[in-house]
């Protein structure tokens, strides 16, 4: 089991792009004390968590960028926007 960390951060950030696709940004800046996620280096991050996310965007008709480095995760997910305005 992983220890229990107190001083990372999340960001989460979303626009429509030009192309009308909807970005969202997801990024996880981990504390001085947290070692790197177990196997994201060996295995790509490919666990069955980030397989099922990655179907689901991909049946949607967009696509996952996923980083893993020493300061945190990178993730943006592209889908096509709704035809109708977003809130």
């Amino acid at each position: 089991m992983a220890p229990c960390l107190h001083d990372g951060k999340v960001s989460v950030e979303w626009k429509v792009a030009a192309d009308h696709m909807l970005e969202l940004h997801w990024v996880e800046k981990l504390g001085e004390t947290s070692p790197e996620p177990r196997g994201a280096a060996d295995n790509g991050g490919s666990g069955s968590g980030t397989r099922l996310i990655e179907g689901v965007i991909r049946g949607l008709g967009g696509n996952v960028d996923t980083q893993f480095n020493p300061q945190g995760l990178r993730t943006t997910i592209r889908v096509p926007a709704p035809e109708q305005e977003l809130i």
